[in-house]
């Protein structure tokens, strides 16, 4: 079926003929966030674990009930399902009743609607049109009503036909039969998914349908055919947290919808698995320290804040005390230098530029100097750089006192007895690293990636990471970076007004609304994390491999909308790369590439060099390597 409004419009126009429209209930009116039914199974026996105590193998239990039923009674209901879970597992009534509302309120928590076709039932019953809906399903119809409503459908009336209740399926052709006897010469058409069961039979009995081209593909077939599968395939088998986070990208974020081409919710599919663990990562490391308090570093603070109390608030626990730190590494760098050598330190990474401009974009300072053409590229020209840059440190360094100064209370006035502890992407850890220096006190470090050998190290400060590296994330990283950016100013310093310590943005180039609109399906995707691991405990468990493989597969699938990738800049005057369009970027997907081996035999060195060889090495490696 083509992927398209006027696909829908022309529907609405053909059904508008018709007195009746049927349709489908599951993956038509509404869709399981988990993509093989057996999978609810091994889901309830996990809770019912944790919330019951029992130890059977209730997923064996409950299918092989469910098939014995379907071959001696052939369409059985819950209730008698359950009647028979009770003869095989020899439970007592009262608990195998738990476990029976388990499933029903686990189905609950997993159902969700195929957007576009409740639009389509809003519209028809809006033109008054008669709806009615034929399941072959062994809930009863007061129970598949309650899951249509929770996911937004009004049912004032619709009738509900149900194949346990009827005795009868679609399946087999029976409940047609009954059917074509009561329609008459009504003018019927039914919508469904299943190629025997919503279109053969009932085209056999009379009534009109989407034919098997253009019928209704449920997500998971919508995911067989697309490329993404060719790399998430594997987690339809993988444990049941990596069902629960594929499920919820394939049947809500990517391939809910029947007509239409999903867009809204595919951000929060790509960077929501990430996000929903690094906030996991973080509350798990805020219970090992003694009086921690977090501060979210401006600009990603502004992303981060939010998506951990909304985490914190789904898992029904108190986030550490935080707050929204204003600093960066342009303005820590210059209030943590004291000396020649923190110069020194900042010379040692990677920038292109003159003098004027390395004093602007790595201390945030307007300098006049004399010879505004020579470009010097660092650390390579580090000597000569240093010698020309001597005239100027006398005010370099005032200003850096009285940025020390300000950092310092401002500091002491948020936490003056708490161990302070960044929340950032991380990478190299410079601000957590500066930061300490400013205080002359142990700071602490949490990230999503950090490099082996970081600058916290040389403080003796802790910093730990959720990814490790090399990762194909970090090898595309400008996509990653770019993907958190906000409609924010970084701050440049720090500066006193009123008697009060505010900071002072940069004025450069905000990055366009829509990379920020399309983080509300990312906070969504947290929430439904968190949700899980509230249930689950220790049994919610996501690896670095499948975060990685979601973020790639994603990202190399042609999923992501245009408009938002011709909207990820990334501002980067730091290391002097100014503006970049990210897009423009070529994607690197292959784990074996030259970059990929670089990146490891690179962070080797760095964990393994004797360290009075490092700078040697680096001025290699950069020279003849980079």
């Amino acid at each position: 079926m083509e992927n398209s409004q006027s696909e829908i419009d022309s529907l609405i126009k053909i059904l508008s003929q018709y007195e009746v429209i049927s349709f489908d209930i599951f993956d038509t009116l509404i869709t399981r966030c988990l993509l093989k039914p057996v999978d609810v199974f091994q889901l309830v026996e996990l809770i019912t674990a944790q919330q019951v105590g029992t130890t059977i193998s209730f997923a064996e239990i409950r299918e092989n009930a469910e098939k014995k039923l379907n071959f001696s009674l052939g369409y059985p209901s819950f209730d008698e399902i359950y009647d028979e879970i009770k003869s095989l597992s020899n439970l007592p009534e009262d608990t195998v009743a738990k476990i029976k509302e388990i499933e029903f309120k686990t189905e609950l928590g997993l159902l969700v609607a195929r957007k576009d076709i409740l639009a389509l039932f809003k519209i028809l019953k809006k033109n008054g049109k008669r709806v009615v809906l034929i399941s072959d399903m062994y809930f009863s119809s007061e129970q598949l009503s309650a899951f249509l409503e929770n996911c937004g459908y009004d049912l004032q009336g619709v009738e509900l036909i149900v194949s346990n209740e009827q005795k009868k399926s679609k399946q087999d052709g029976s409940l047609w039969a009954k059917l074509a006897r009561r329609k008459g010469v009504l003018k019927w058409f039914h919508i469904g998914d299943n190629l025997i069961g919503d279109v053969r039979y009932p085209k056999a009995y009379g009534f009109d349908v989407l034919d098997k081209d253009t019928r209704i593909y449920t997500p998971l077939e919508q995911f067989s055919k697309h490329p993404l599968s060719k790399i998430l395939n594997k987690y339809l088998n993988g444990n049941i947290s990596e069902k629960l986070i594929l499920g919820r990208i394939v049947a809500f974020s990517v391939f809910n919808n029947a007509f239409l081409t999903s867009s809204k919710d595919i951000v929060g599919a790509w960077l929501g698995p990430m996000m929903g663990k690094f906030m996991d990562f973080l509350f798990e490391e805020s219970q090992k320290f003694r009086n921690p308090f977090f501060l979210f570093v401006t600009r990603e603070g502004y992303i981060f804040r939010p998506l951990f109390f909304k985490y914190c608030k789904t898992i029904g626990r108190e986030a550490p005390p935080n707050c929204l730190f204003f600093a960066s590494r342009v303005s820590t760098s210059l209030a943590g230098i004291r000396s020649i050598k923190d110069i020194e330190v900042l010379a040692d990474t990677p920038f292109s530029g003159t003098v004027e401009e390395f004093i602007e974009k790595k201390l945030g300072l307007c300098f006049i100097v004399k010879d505004k053409l020579k470009t010097y590229s660092l650390p390579s020209e580090k000597k000569i750089f240093l010698n020309e840059i001597k005239p100027y440190l006398p005010r370099i360094f005032d200003e850096a006192r009285n940025q020390n100064n300000l950092y310092t209370e401002y500091c002491h006035g948020i936490f003056p007895e708490e161990l302070p502890i960044l929340v950032d992407i991380g990478f190299t850890g410079r601000t957590q690293y500066n930061l300490s220096k400013i205080l002359s006190r142990q700071v602490g470090g949490l990230y999503i990636m950090l490099e082996n050998r970081n600058l916290p190290q040389a403080n003796g400060c802790f910093a730990d990471s959720m990814l490790r590296l090399p990762n194909l994330i970090y090898e595309n990283l400008p996509y990653f970076e770019a993907s958190l950016q906000v409609r924010k100013q970084s701050v440049l310093r720090l500066e006193r007004k009123d008697e009060t310590i505010k900071p002072l943005l940069a004025d450069g180039i905000l990055v366009p609304s829509v990379v920020q609109e399309n983080f509300s399906s990312v906070l969504d995707f947290v929430g439904y994390y968190a949700k899980w691991k509230k249930e689950l405990k220790e049994d919610f468990k996501l690896n670095e491999i499948f975060i990685e493989d979601v973020w790639m597969g994603v990202l190399t699938s042609n999923l992501l909308p245009q408009a938002y990738l011709k909207a990820l800049l990334l501002e980067d005057d730091f290391s002097g790369l100014g503006l970049l369009n990210v897009s423009e970027k070529k994607i690197n997907s292959q784990q074996l590439s030259m970059l990929f081996f670089k990146t490891k035999i690179k962070n080797v060195i760095k964990e393994h060099v004797p360290l009075i060889a490092y700078n040697f090495a680096r001025e290699f490696w950069i020279k003849y390597f980079k």
